[in-house]
């Protein structure tokens, strides 16, 4: 729905000392109205509901008496209006020509907002950027210290411990502290799994010596099971 508004002068209604009234209705979003203005100081107004205006009772010469009455008021503020605009005029003025306090902290944001755009931009052209090598979340050496501890081992997921027999292995040879974990793992796993179990999970033979039978026995650390895991559903030692 689209409101409009008509404005309909209705010229001069009324004398009040030197001063002439003149009228105009305004219709906006469906309701009407009557502004009452001072001929020659637009500033000067009263408006009253359409209602009001033809009532035309002593209360509304009353408020077209208090708007004349109100007249010295208004050129008060206009002059006060004036003097301020020529003082913030004159205060521009004084400024032309002088260098933006903060020229050099905007011309550096401006720098680095391009360098951004830039940056955007190549990698918009290049595709993905490559994803950043994730660093190590611990040492070896304390990760080696926490598996001495039997509570490590406890609800330890079969996958986890597959990623670290695999990662330890490979970097054993040169790293003492990565030797260790390997060593550790293996002396945690043998002490829980059968040989067949510990075998087909994690590739790591048992020496003879400490070979155990294939049933289900228990050792001070935690349960021996006699079968291979099944990897694909992630168990878990207890």
């Amino acid at each position: 729905m689209q409101y409009t508004q008509r404005d309909q002068a209705l010229g001069t209604i009324a004398q009040i000392g030197s001063h002439s009234i003149e009228a105009r209705t305004i219709v906006s979003l469906g309701q009407a109205s009557v502004e009452f203005v001072v001929a020659g100081l637009p500033d000067v107004t009263r408006r009253v509901s359409r209602e009001r205006a033809l009532d035309a009772g002593i209360g509304l010469v009353t408020q077209l008496e208090n708007t004349q009455a109100s007249i010295p008021a208004v050129l008060e503020q206009m002059k006060q209006d004036l003097a301020d605009t020529r003082r913030d005029a004159a205060a521009a003025q004084s400024r032309i020509g002088i260098p933006f306090e903060h020229s050099d902290q905007l011309e550096a944001v401006r720098t680095r907002a391009a360098q951004i755009a830039q940056q955007l931009s190549q990698q918009a052209s290049s595709g993905p950027a490559a994803v950043e090598e994730e660093p190590e979340r611990f040492s070896p050496a304390e990760l080696a210290r926490e598996m001495e501890d039997p509570k490590w081992w406890a609800g330890r997921a079969y996958s986890e411990l597959s990623t670290l027999v695999s990662e330890s292995r490979e970097k054993r040879s040169d790293d003492p502290d990565w030797r260790r974990v390997y060593s550790t793992l293996e002396d945690g796993l043998r002490s829980r799994l059968t040989p067949s179990a510990l075998k087909s999970a994690f590739d790591i033979d048992t020496p003879p010596d400490q070979s155990v039978p294939r049933a289900e026995t228990s050792s001070a650390t935690g349960p021996v099971t006699g079968s291979a895991p099944d990897r694909s559903t992630g168990p878990s030692l207890s």
